[in-house]
């Protein structure tokens, strides 16, 4: 008997390979031989090879001058993930390099299935190869950055917030509750999901029974403690000053919260002009804990500027405010090639306007576009809070090429109806 082939999986397979070819090839020309630096690409590398060595989570950079110290600058999973690598023998800066580029190619497969599911064939192959093309889900993997495994942790979630959708049970909470964990464990603003996706996922559920309601936020929280519960329980063991998830918000804070973000050339940026006073002495969540007072304290003596600053924030981070100059920031801070950028910038904009499309396709058929709106609502949060770079909306991107592929494939179907008749 002949085996039957299933077009739909060729096309992903292809697309996913497709993906990996790019990221590779952008990786070897682009990144291969660049400096990492003092900056959160040494870090990342140096402490995978640190875990491998049996040393835990301790500062590399400290270590430079003999101190050893734990660290909870980041969360735990890009640097272990690289570690997994480095135990095999993978413990170079292109070793893991080439290794980031395998996560950001399997959101391919991931988006193609969840967006099949959601709107169909054709919508989940228009899906895969965006996903596959778009560079805000691979320009980040030659750094060496959290965001590589960060889009993959975001394309669980939205597969797993549609499965809970569809059969809202114990079981489908607890898995959105594991893929959110992750997510959070990669980058901390993840954790507003449980709020903003969980929980009116559960209360649109519309249960029978009150008892069924609370079984899945039961199930829901148990998973999420189970599996942060190891790291946060580490993290305030640890810490003089409590520590859950990472100390990094009072460093992003301070760097984005002074005269020269507030108005003129920087609004919405960052600038290491606003670090003004030493901190004390004391481990990184003493110096945390007093970078985050001296924001808040010229936060609130600035409130008024706060709407206006904010606005700028969000309109750097996806592409609605001085993308040009933002773009220069971005080449030059974070160290990506200029016409990747570009690129992706052209690609955004078009995804605004179809993943829109997409939504409110959704909506029109009565599916569910929680999992969507609710990482945007992430995205655009953590842009609020901290300043505007592209970097900080690479959840939105995943979402978007999601909501993109359903809006595309709507369009197509209406545009063959009219053909076919």
């Amino acid at each position: 008997m002949a085996l039957r082939v299933d077009r739909f999986v060729v096309a992903v397979a292809g697309l996913t390979l497709l993906a990996l070819a790019i990221r590779i090839v952008v990786t070897l020309t682009t990144y291969a031989d660049l400096d990492l630096g003092f900056s959160d690409n040494t870090f990342y590398h140096q402490q995978a090879n640190l875990l491998a060595d049996g040393q835990g989570f301790i500062d590399p950079f400290r270590l430079r001058n003999g101190l050893v110290a734990p660290t909870a600058a980041h969360p735990p999973v890009y640097s272990l993930y690289l570690a997994g690598w480095s135990l095999v023998g993978f413990d170079g800066i292109l070793d893991h390099r080439i290794a980031s580029t395998i996560p950001s190619a399997l959101v391919v497969p991931v988006i193609a299935v969840t967006a099949r599911w959601m709107a169909g064939r054709t919508a989940g192959i228009i899906a895969a190869a965006l996903a596959a093309l778009h560079p805000a889900l691979w320009i980040n993997d030659g750094l060496i950055l959290s965001e590589s495994v960060y889009v993959l942790t975001i394309a669980f979630v939205l597969l797993a917030a549609q499965a809970m959708f569809v059969s809202p049970r114990p079981l489908t909470a607890g898995l959105l509750s594991l893929a959110i964990s992750v997510a959070a464990l990669t980058r901390a603003e993840a954790v507003l999901l449980f709020p903003f996706l969980v929980l009116p996922l559960a209360l649109n559920s519309r249960p029978a029974q009150d008892r069924r309601l609370l079984r899945m936020l039961a199930v829901s929280a148990g998973v999420g403690i189970l599996v942060m519960g190891p790291w946060v329980g580490r993290n305030l063991r640890t810490f003089t000053e409590p520590t859950v998830l990472s100390v990094g918000s009072g460093y992003v804070l301070e760097l984005a919260n002074c005269d020269e973000t507030y108005s003129g050339r920087l609004i919405g940026y960052w600038t290491y002009d606003c670090e003004t006073e030493l901190p004390p002495a004391g481990d990184e969540s003493v110096v945390g804990s007093f970078k985050q007072s001296q924001a808040t304290e010229y936060i609130g003596d600035h409130l008024g500027d706060q709407p206006r600053v904010i606005a700028a924030r969000i309109g750097r981070t996806f592409g609605l405010f001085r993308p040009d100059q933002t773009i220069e920031f971005d080449t030059f801070f974070e160290r990506h090639d200029r016409t990747h950028l570009w690129i992706g910038m052209w690609f955004h904009w078009i995804l605004l306007v179809t993943g829109a499309i997409g939504v409110w396709s959704l909506w029109r058929r009565g599916g569910s576009a929680a999992g969507i709106l609710a990482v945007t609502a992430t995205a655009v949060f953590a842009s609020a809070v901290s300043f505007g770079i592209f970097r900080y909306r690479v959840g939105f991107d995943v979402a978007a090429v999601l909501a993109a592929g359903i809006g595309l494939a709507w369009l197509w179907q209406r545009w063959r109806e009219p053909a076919r008749a």
